[in-house]
């Protein structure tokens, strides 16, 4: 991906698939490391910048991280807050990070969205899309790497970190 002008204060990412997580109510270091983000995703939640995201999907109702979700409640586009201090901008990533499966991911991670200048307080629908937002069966967005994008634009590692599982 080449062109669009990214923010340099922050990035977050928002992940769903069949990762083996334990739910948590903020996703901590722990729980992150446990569920394989990091190590298989990234490195590690940035310590110098802080965003909680919020999914959901066509309500009010906000989906907790690590929740499993059935394929109906998950099939359309999610709608993504990012809800931080100061009026930073972030890149806003969807991934599936383990299609088709858990034991066989041979296509991680499958972008599925890409926003970028989303304030701070404010709602993806408030960014600039560059990728809009498809289903895992996309084969043309699969095997992209959150680390290469993220260094490659300069964003470092992630300030926040949101994800929820999907039934097969």
């Amino acid at each position: 991906m080449s062109g669009p002008r990214l923010p340099r204060v922050g990035w977050a990412l928002v992940l769903c698939g069949l990762l083996a997580a334990s739910a948590a109510a903020q996703p901590s270091e722990t729980a992150l490391t446990e569920s394989g983000i990091i190590s298989d995703i990234v490195d590690a939640v940035s310590p110098t910048c802080s965003a909680n995201i919020t999914i959901s999907f066509g309500g009010d109702q906000p989906v907790e991280d690590g929740e499993l979700l059935a394929p109906p409640e998950a099939a359309a586009a999610p709608n993504l807050t990012i809800v931080s201090g100061g009026e930073a901008l972030f890149t806003l990533l969807t991934l599936d990070p383990d299609a088709p499966d858990p034991a066989n991911p041979t296509r991680r991670s499958i972008l599925h969205y890409l926003v970028t200048n989303v304030p701070a307080g404010g709602a993806a629908s408030e960014g600039t899309e560059v990728a809009d937002p498809v289903a895992a069966a996309n084969n043309s967005r699969a095997n992209f790497d959150a680390r290469a994008f993220a260094s490659q634009y300069g964003l470092g590692d992630p300030c926040g970190v949101a994800w929820f599982l999907a039934q097969p």
